[in-house]
């Protein structure tokens, strides 16, 4: 929260940029320590044909673009591989992807504002205010392109699904009602490690999400949450009429020191308890679901690309 505290003691707009610009680049710098690769790499549900990671002609080191997960900032300059093609008469998956580079990071100051016009108490407070925040990142506005219509080349012919789509950046996304989970999840990465919070980016067979650490003072242990803004909860009112949306927060029961490194380089899967959100009397209360959410990485690495988690 000491970031927090600096934001709201911004005297002007000015002393504001310079706070972001300054957290900004120590973010980066932290973050070259803590991720070896530039890469993320992720195989999403965009194909044209029906092809996934469990396919049994799946090729691992074809795929192997980056990691499946990221700790903390991913700072301009990362490249993003958010989708594969696979092509039938080759029956091989050899194009290197639908990719974009991580070109822009204005989005950390419009945050900064909002925090330093808003009422946080506490790191909850910031990730509610992520997920409004995200969610008008990336509405779709009059005239903006689908995703289909920004990928609509490739598809053409089959020799053009051999040549990446690598004209686009993360601003290509704001506005345009096209986001899907893997700009999602890395927009909510930035924002919340960018205020200290201790946050990871993973990816799982065609999802992306965010893993979040947080230290519970009054019983002094760790905790470890499930954060989902790309499948948040539906909230109703009283008479269960729609009334909005909330990040997904689901914590991880039995979690220990060792669970995330369980997940990443030994492919534990996580089950969590789904639930939606009842406003009565203004108040919210969570209602659990009968099926549970279930989490992980891609694939478990294999021992020689076996990393050490490192968090800020």
């Amino acid at each position: 929260m000491e970031i927090v505290c600096l934001i709201k003691d911004s005297v002007n707009d000015n002393a504001l940029k310079e706070l972001t610009d300054d957290v900004i680049e120590e973010c980066t710098k932290q973050s070259k320590k803590n991720n070896l690769r530039n890469c993320i790499g992720a195989e999403l549900d965009i194909n044209p044909v029906d092809y996934h990671i469990d396919d049994p002609n799946f090729d691992v080191e074809r795929f192997y673009e980056g990691s499946s997960f990221w700790v903390g900032y991913v700072p301009i300059g990362t490249k993003i591989v958010y989708g594969r093609f696979y092509c039938p008469r080759f029956k091989t998956s050899t194009n290197r992807g639908c990719y974009y580079y991580v070109d822009d990071d204005s989005y950390i100051y419009d945050f900064f504002k909002l925090i330093k016009e808003s009422e946080i108490e506490d790191e909850f407070d910031i990730i509610w205010l992520a997920h409004s925040f995200i969610k008008k990142l990336f509405d779709k506005k009059i005239d903006a392109k689908t995703r289909y219509e920004m990928h609509k080349l490739i598809y053409k012919d089959e020799e053009l699904l051999f040549r990446p789509l690598k004209e686009h950046g993360i601003k290509d996304f704001y506005h345009n009602g096209s986001a899907m989970c893997s700009e999602i999840a890395l927009v909510a990465e930035n924002l919340l490690s960018s205020l200290g919070l201790e946050i990871m980016y993973l990816e799982d067979k065609g999802h992306a999400y965010n893993i979040y650490r947080y230290y519970n003072e009054e019983e002094k242990k760790d905790e470890l949450y499930i954060l989902d803004y790309a499948k948040w909860v539906n909230c109703y009112n009283a008479e269960y009429k729609y009334i909005g949306s909330a990040p997904f927060i689901g914590e991880i029961e039995d979690a220990n020191d060792d669970t995330v490194d369980e997940i990443v380089n030994e492919g534990k899967r996580i089950k969590v308890d789904d639930y939606y959100l009842l406003s009565i009397n203004g108040t919210l209360f969570e209602v659990k679901c009968e099926e549970k959410r279930e989490y992980g990485t891609d694939f478990a690495l294999a021992p020689e690309k076996k990393l050490i988690l490192k968090y800020n």
